[in-house]
């Protein structure tokens, strides 16, 4: 919690000087832009560091989502945590149902039909 409330501090002084998202539009089509350098740094082989420094921009713009809704970021994160530990489960269900006993050389189209399968139980 002590990170979130750091970051908040951080959001509350940028707001202080100004810096406001006018709406919540403006802050997924900055999300959209962050995925997007995100992508580029992976195709143009940019280094870990670099990466690095765009997924944090990334994880920044989820947080100003969830401070421009006041959410509280730590409960979702826990919330969901919870969500995918129930939805693994119930993967794990679903695989045993099907006798997949791993994911491993699946392929992406497969793994998301088993996904959509477990979501679907709970």
């Amino acid at each position: 919690m002590i990170l979130f409330d750091k970051m908040r501090k951080i959001d509350d002084r940028a707001r202080h000087m100004g810096f406001v998202w006018p709406n919540h539009s403006t802050i997924i089509e900055q999300a959209r832009s962050e995925c997007q350098e995100i992508e580029s740094c992976i195709e143009e082989g940019e280094s870990q560091e670099r990466l690095k420094e765009e997924v944090g921009d990334l994880l920044l713009t989820a947080l100003q989502l969830c401070f421009y809704y006041d959410f509280n970021p730590q409960e979702i994160l826990e919330k969901t945590g919870e969500k995918f530990s129930r939805r693994l489960h119930a993967l794990s269900s679903v695989m045993k149902a099907q006798g997949i006993s791993t994911l491993e050389g699946q392929s992406v189209a497969e793994i998301m039909i088993l996904w959509e399968q477990a979501k679907n139980q709970g």
